[in-house]
């Protein structure tokens, strides 16, 4: 089971980013794995995404845990179902970008539009990173990997609202993110979760499941030994 959620700050975003960075790198329970911190451009919170094995879980960290960072000023937690993570190539092009694609469906195209995302043959410029239902502020999310905003727009305009059913899509792009959990780990959740459990579809030579690693190293500046 997965959530997201999203932590608002009184003033300053920048003491919760760093709340997050301290308290919950590594944290790990039998119930609760902490896995990735984000923020979107011109977006005043930070999102983090959990995996719980169950609701009471999720709340009594939210009360036991979020509730020490005095900066929050309001959470709001999103369900992230049916998630399914997608493999990338272990030689992607520098200088890619991460987005949030926000999908507005109608109930009786929830199937259908969902099936037809996570099987798309997708340009040879656009990767993604997972795709799941929220049933919040939108129906399905999905994460993709372009190089910049011209090409997930046409992406987004040719592929995703021209389907029918979908009634809405809005874009916003990842502006700093960081892993919370391993790297070990963080392969072995999306392997738990991978597309091919609903395609069917063996992951392909020369790729693996690590998008996370290469951002990190791009987005922060990091060398790979220090992940």
């Amino acid at each position: 089971m997965m959530f997201i959620v999203r932590l608002h700050p009184r003033f300053e975003v920048q003491k919760i980013w760093d709340f997050v960075q301290k308290e919950f790198r590594h944290y790990e329970s039998e119930e609760i794995l902490p896995l990735w911190a984000s923020q979107m451009e011109n977006r005043n919170y930070i999102s983090v995404l959990f995996e719980t094995s169950d609701v009471d879980s999720i709340t009594e960290f939210l009360i036991d845990e979020v509730s020490k960072c005095e900066e929050i000023s309001y959470t709001r937690t999103i369900t992230l179902m049916k998630p399914a993570f997608f493999p990338v190539p272990r030689d992607l092009p520098e200088n890619l970008r991460r987005f949030m694609i926000r999908v507005q469906v109608s109930p009786q195209a929830y199937h259908t539009v969902f099936d037809r995302l996570i099987r798309m043959k997708r340009p040879i410029d656009t990767y993604f990173g997972y795709a799941g239902y929220s049933f919040g502020y939108d129906d399905i999310r999905v994460s993709a990997i372009v190089k910049d905003w011209e090409t997930i727009r046409r992406f987004v305009r040719e592929n995703i609202t021209s389907m029918e059913g979908v009634k809405s899509a809005s874009i916003d792009m990842i502006c700093r993110s960081k892993r919370l959990t391993t790297r070990e780990r963080w392969q072995e959740h999306q392997r738990k979760y991978s597309v091919g459990r609903f395609t069917g579809t063996p992951i392909e030579d020369g790729y693996e499941y690590d998008w996370t690693f290469i951002e990190e190293c791009e987005v922060h500046g990091a060398l790979p030994d220090e992940f």
